[in-house]
Order: structure tokens, then sequence, then C-alpha cells
């Protein structure tokens, strides 16, 4: 071949250097030029075609934020004037008819009393701060609850900003769609009002669910991500019972089924937010105790009406950014990362990788890239509904920066926005949305420590097999570990008949084994048969089978099978005197194979990590421990205008 292309290089030599006349010059000129027309048309062609693609691409963000803005707008003022006045009709009709037919049939009480009553009171409360709001803007009045309903009608303008993106991510819908806006249905609207049965809405913050898509998605990430052949995507577990030595039993899309069921809104997110909501309204009302004196029932409806309204808000905020997606990916993660237990007294073989087979060992490192890449651009997506809450950050981070801070930068010196209950209530708002920002942080860095324990996980099995391959001749030959010990937890998990027992090993062994289990203590016995024993804690030494022990005993039967059937191994076949040197071949094998897979454990830290926003890798800890740090230093200034908020003389009119 090297030969043939120095002949074809030297004819190419020869044929430039023979003689031209002008003739043959000129004519392939001509053709050189003629050849060069439609390759400059086709460049052309080209570039007209992606500044094409860009404009379309332009035109296409634009309509899409087009659409997102004119659906905010509309669903703002049909949820204020049409859906919730509406709610409080039906509802209310609804309540009237479950009371008089309370001895007909069955009663539900939180169905046909307890949320027909929930709805009413809330949609109430909704429906009077909007018009609060509105009048209070639109008079000239000063008075001191504007801005407590501006403020909370703020916040309602940033849950329907969240709903409206939510819904749109994750139809994949960008465009006008006035049948849903429009739309009194009840579909979804859960999101909306507190509710006293458990939440169950579509609209939040998390990844499809459908086990169909799932599937899909799965296939997919294989195929075009990881450009793996899905087909061969197999494992088995330690206690699967070998029958033949290429057969896997189940296929890698089950290391993470069963993983869409609904996750519940986190619970310590929903209270340390209520209990920021219920700091900001006892403060807002003290202040009016203590500049009035008096506590009017006017005060109280005013005090009522937004309690409960803030009350819903933090409910639905809550429940729809309860950070399902990242939830859902550690537990993935974690679940998957369990797989690789097989040390320790609680050890589950069952349902752990069998850590001897490559194959295996490859479908579970893929399986595992493959959670990182799950629904990745409708997460993407969802995030983008922190931007709504990031509008209404600036404008309270402007109040704060102006109240503590004395820079003024949109808010003048003198504006109403700088009034004492202003500064009050913004304050608490301020730490409340922090708060969301924090834990969407905090689960964040939850789900990105996952990398750092596979990495301690597959750095242990490393050192255990490396340990095995230096100490071979103790672990192989004088330890005791017998084929015995593998077929004992394979026929405890798979209740494998005596018939079946000639492929895992000779009647004579077992009946050997057998009394050898009945001389051991009663504990070693009962582990041996009673699943949940083995699972707990056992008291004592020697009374369940160190990873050590199962690993080699595992080897020691798949080395016994490629010899007996005469299978080939990496390409050779191996003889009964070369049984150690097929173990120890096993044994560098799996380790390759997991060094690799430490290699891409930090690869894919450094790419599928979480980072806030797209554009941020926070750790949680240090992110709290700096501004916690830097708070420390403005705190006793921060506290003396604070408490200048209740001291001020001003007293604006009620």
């Amino acid at each position: 071949m090297g030969d043939q292309a120095e002949d074809n290089k030297i004819n190419k030599n020869q044929s430039f250097y023979e003689f031209k006349d002008d003739q043959d010059i000129k004519t392939e000129e001509s053709e050189e030029q003629q050849s060069q027309q439609p390759e400059e048309k086709n460049e052309e062609h080209k570039e007209g075609e992606a500044q094409g693609e860009e404009v379309k691409k332009k035109k296409t963000t634009s309509a899409k934020f087009y659409a997102v803005f004119i659906t905010i707008i509309l669903t703002l003022f049909w949820n204020m004037f049409i859906l919730y006045p509406v709610k409080v009709v039906t509802e209310s009709f609804k309540l009237i008819y479950n009371l008089f037919t309370v001895f007909c049939g069955e009663f539900d009480l939180k169905q046909k009393i307890i949320n027909p009553i929930l709805s009413v009171v809330f949609s109430l409360s909704i429906i009077y701060v909007c018009y609060s709001t509105i009048q209070g803007v639109l008079s000239s009045k000063d008075d001191v609850y504007v801005f407590w309903f501006i403020d909370s009608f703020f916040l309602f303008i940033s849950h329907i900003m969240i709903y409206t993106i939510i819904q749109m991510s994750i139809n994949d819908e960008f465009d006008l769609n006035f049948r849903k806006i429009f739309d009194c249905s009840g579909d979804n609207q859960d999101v909306l009002l507190v509710h006293a049965d458990d939440f169950d809405c579509d609209l939040i913050m998390d990844l499809p669910l459908d086990d169909d898509e799932w599937k899909d998605e799965y296939t997919r990430i294989m195929g075009e991500v990881l450009e793996v052949d899905v087909k061969s995507q197999r494992f088995n577990t330690f206690a699967n019972p070998i029958k033949h030595i290429q057969f896997r039993q189940y296929v890698g899309y089950q290391l993470i089924k069963g993983q869409n069921r609904k996750l519940r809104p986190h619970m310590g997110q929903f209270i340390t937010l209520q209990v920021l909501a219920l700091l900001k309204t006892l403060f807002c009302v003290f202040y009016i105790v203590y500049h009035f004196k008096t506590f009017t029932s006017k005060d109280l409806l005013n005090v009522v009406c937004i309690t409960l309204f803030t009350t819903n808000e933090i409910y639905c905020l809550s429940s729809m950014l309860s950070n399902y997606d990242l939830r859902r990916k550690t537990l993935m993660v974690k679940n998957i990362t369990e797989s690789l237990v097989i040390k320790g007294q609680k050890a589950s073989y069952e349902n752990a990788i069998d850590l001897t087979s490559s194959e295996s060992i490859e479908t579970w490192d893929n399986t595992r890239r493959c959670i990182y890449e799950f629904f990745s651009e409708t997460q993407y997506k969802l995030e983008r509904s922190y931007i709504c809450l990031f509008i209404y950050y600036i404008f309270i981070a402007n109040i704060i920066l102006a109240a503590y801070g004395e820079i003024y930068i949109v808010i003048h010196k003198d504006s109403i926005l700088l009034q004492n209950l202003t500064v009050v209530s913004s304050t608490f708002t301020f730490i409340l949305l922090n708060a969301l920002i924090f834990f969407r942080i905090y689960f964040g860095s939850k789900f990105n420590e996952t990398f750092e324990d596979l990495q301690d996980k597959v750095e242990n099995l490393i050192g255990i097999y490396q340990d095995m391959a230096q100490m071979y001749d103790y672990n192989f030959k004088q330890r005791g570990v017998t084929i015995q010990d593998y077929i004992n937890i394979v026929k405890y998990y798979q209740n494998i008949d005596d018939s079946n027992e000639e492929e895992e090993g000779s009647q004579k062994e077992v009946e050997k084994s057998n009394q050898e289990i009945a001389k051991q203590p009663a504990e070693t016995a009962s582990v041996l048969k009673d699943k949940e024993l083995l699972e707990s804690t056992i008291e004592g030494e020697n009374n369940y089978y160190t990873c050590y022990e199962i690993l080699v005993s595992k080897i020691m039967y798949i080395s016994q099978y490629y010899i007996k059937h005469k299978q080939p191994f990496q390409g050779q076949i191996f003889t009964k005197d070369q049984e150690s040197q097929l173990q120890m071949k096993i044994i560098l094998n799996n380790i390759k194979s997991l060094k690799r897979i430490k290699s891409q454990i930090i690869v894919d830290n450094k790419c599928s990590s979480y980072q806030l926003f797209n554009l941020l890798k926070l750790d949680f800890k240090d992110t709290l421990f700096t501004i916690l740090l830097g708070f420390a230093t403005l705190l006793p200034s921060i506290i003396s205008k604070f408490i200048e908020q209740f001291s001020s003389i001003e007293k604006p009119k009620a």
C-alpha cells in the first residue's frame, strides 16, 4: 500500500512537470474557472441559507417572547376578573349543595366541605388584595396599606409568570393559546389555590413522568448522546444464576425504572417560607399598632386578607418551585449508586450489580451517564421560571439598598417606597426571595455531591480488586473461600431447585455445605434463610459474607464455568491448569473497567454538575458561609436601621 501511494505521488509529480503548450494551458485554465464557479455559487448559497436561518431564529425568539408576555398579561387579567370570581360563585353553590345533601350517600368531608371553603376563602382574599392594590394605585390617598398591597400584588404577578412559563415549557408550546388562557374547567388549576387534600398538579418544576416518555428518552440518549447500542445494555446482579455465561437477565433501563413517581412538595422549604411570611405579617402589624395605637375592624380585615393571600401564594410558589427536578435526579443517582454496595452487613446481593462482569459494569455506567442527560432541555426551560422571581428580586433589592445602604440607583431619597412600613415589609420579602434561591442552590449542591459519592464508591471497589490481585494466593487459596459461598446466596434469592444444582456444583459439595451450615451458630444459619435478617445488622464476627469473600467466590465460579464449558474469555480458552491465570485476568479486566469509570465520573462532574441558571456552580455551604460572614459585618448597622423604622415619629394616615 505504501509503495502504491508513492507511485501515485510520483505519477502526479510527473504529470505536473510534463511539457504543455499554450493551448493546453488555456484549456485547463478555462476548465478550472468553470469548476470554481459552481463552488463559489454553492458557498454563496450556503452563506445565504445561514443568514436566513439566523434571521428566522431571531424572529422565532421574538415571537416566543411576545407570546409569553401576552400570555402572562392575559392570564393575570383573566384570573383577577374572571377565574377567581367564578370560583367563588361555583364553590359557594357547591358548598351549599353539599351541606343540604350531607346525609345522602357517602360523605367526603375534605372534598365536599373543607376544599370548597378553602377555595372560597382564598379566592376572596386574592380578589380583595388585587382590588385594593388597583384602588390604592389609582387614588391619591396616603394610605399605610398601599405598599403592603402592592408588595403582595407583585408576589401574585410572579406566581402567574412562573405558572405560565412552566405550563409553556412542559407542553413545549411557546405560542398564544387562548383556549388554555381562558379556561374555567379547573384542569391543573390546583396550583392556584390551597387545598386540604394532597397537592396533585402537573404544572410543577419537574421532569415528565410518563413511562413511555421515559423509555423513549432513555433510548434516545443511549443512541444519540452516548452512541451505544441500546440492545447491548444488559446486566446481572450477584444473585443471578448463570445458565449461560453470555446471558444477561436485566436490561439497563431497569436500573432507573419506577423512579418516575410523583414527589411531594419539600416540607422544609414550605415551612421556612411560611415562617418568614408570618414574621413579615407580625412585624407589619406591630408597626401599625405601635404608631397608630388603634386597630380597627378595617385594619383587621386588611391584615386577615393579606395573611390569607400570602399563605396561598407561598403555598403555590413552594409547590411549583420545590426543586422536583434536582431532587429526582439526586434520588436516581443515589439509587443507582446503591447497586454498587456489596460491603457491610446490610448489603443486598439481589440488587447489587455483578461487579465481576465487565458487561454489567459498563451497562451500569452508561445508565448512570444517561441520568445526567435525562430531559436536560426541559430542565433548562423550567429553570427560566426563576427569571420571574429575579424581576421581583431586583425591585425589592433596590428598596433594600436605598433603605439600609443609602444607595439610590432607581429609587430617589424621598420616594414613597422608602416609607417605614414599606421598608419593614420589603426586608422580609427580600429574605423570603433569597430563601427560595438558597433552596435551589442547596438541592443543586446535593446533586453535585453525588459525583463525589460515586467516585468514592468506585475508588473503594478499585482498592478491593487491587488487594485481591496483590494478595491473590491468600484470597483464592488460603482464605477458605469456596464456590459454595456464592451458590448459597444464589439459592437463597432465586430458590433454585435441586434439579438445577448440577449446573452450579456437585451434589456432594452442596450436602457438605449443608452440614457445615448446620454446625455453625444459629445466627449464621438464619442469615441464609431469612432475607430480612440478612439485610439487617448482625452482631458478632464472621456472621455474614464480606465483600472479599463474595467477589472471590464469584470469580472462582466464573472461572470454573469458563473452563468447564470451554468458553473463551477475551478470545482465549483456558484449561484447568490455567485457572489462576484466568482469575487474575478477570480481576485486572475489572480494575481496568472501574478505572475508566472513575475517569468518566470526573469528566461528568465537570460537564454535568448543576449550575445555577446554567451559569454558576455554587456550593451551598461555601456560599452560605461567605454571605453570612459578609452579613455579620453589616449586621449591627442593619439592625440599627431596622429598629429606626419603628422609632420614627412619622405617622402616615391609616
